[in-house]
């Protein structure tokens, strides 16, 4: 498919907060590509750096949705999703805009992609760039945890090996557009983190596959640490919607997932009451509020 009218359109949806060099580096690597019947569309969430101008001047040709607030990774995506949709493209790729893309990163996943068959890559990190961040996935329904395999490894013949998988983050998933209309958007209640779980599970029980495709590689910029401010949103969303996620998803009836919530919560408050005696009262109210929201319902965008 290297004639561009033989090759099905794809919208690429990157959603920006604030990250200038990073957005830059990763359309610059997307414009790189050997696959050309694309539109990029970038969703900017509230971003409050200068990004979005920079943008506009230096990559006229790209798509540019201003939300002019934080409305989240979930309700960002969905917007990328319908632009592109109405903009004719056949396939979706989502995409994290602090990734660098092989030159026959899309090419290779388009030799795969069908209607039924979502395809994602072989992701790195991106410092150190021969380490594995993303081999393919499990999911723990029991316990509403996803896992990465292959995470912290070399490269290897298991990591090689094209397989159906259950699980993978939305940094880079190519997907044919008619899944959209059949399964929905991604679950806005998530405002960030599990929504690329909830959407997983959503795939697996309507009979579309995951297909990891090693062949077609990226690399991500993932922070080697996460201090302050974002610490606690991670902290705080990752317990919530996993509570959120098992009340969905989670193995058995009603019942059984409600005693599942109710155990990890247990767990959790014995963690707070350690914390607290330890003098770590940061830690411990951010998670006392992520289970008392979820008790309550409250799944909106919390400020910290």
């Amino acid at each position: 498919m290297n004639n561009l009218n033989e090759q099905p359109k794809v919208g690429i949806v990157l959603v920006n907060y604030n990250g200038e060099k990073f957005q830059q580096e990763c359309i610059e690597s997307i414009n790189n590509m050997a696959y050309k019947n694309i539109e990029i569309i970038v969703v900017d969430n509230g971003s409050t750096d200068n990004s979005i101008d920079i943008l506009k001047k230096k990559y006229p040709s790209v798509t540019i949705i201003e939300t002019k607030e934080n409305l989240g990774i979930a309700v960002g995506n969905n917007i990328g999703i319908e632009k592109a949709l109405k903009n004719n493209s056949e396939y979706v790729l989502l995409l994290n805009n602090d990734t660098e893309l092989d030159e026959y990163l899309l090419s290779n996943l388009m030799e795969k992609a069908e209607e039924k068959i979502i395809v994602v890559p072989k992701i790195y990190y991106f410092n150190p760039s021969s380490i594995i961040w993303y081999g393919g996935g499990k999911l723990n329904l029991l316990k509403g945890m996803s896992y990465h395999l292959h995470i912290d490894e070399n490269d290897s013949e298991d990591s090689n090996i094209e397989k159906v998988t259950r699980y993978s983050p939305t940094c880079c998933m190519l997907i044919h557009k008619n899944v959209f209309s059949n399964i929905g958007l991604m679950d806005e209640k998530y405002f960030m983190y599990y929504d690329d779980v909830d959407f997983c599970q959503r795939l697996y029980m309507n009979g579309y596959k995951l297909l990891y495709v090693p062949k077609a590689k990226l690399w991500h910029k993932v922070s080697s640490s996460s201090g302050g401010i974002e610490s606690s949103v991670i902290l705080y969303y990752s317990i919530r919607n996993r509570l959120y996620f098992i009340e969905k998803f989670g193995v058995g009836n009603r019942i059984s997932k409600q005693i599942v919530i109710n155990y990890i919560s247990f767990i959790k408050l014995i963690k707070i009451f350690i914390w607290r005696i330890q003098g770590n009262k940061k830690r411990a109210n951010i998670v006392y509020k992520a289970v008392i929201d979820y008790y309550k319902g409250n799944l909106k965008k919390q400020d910290f």
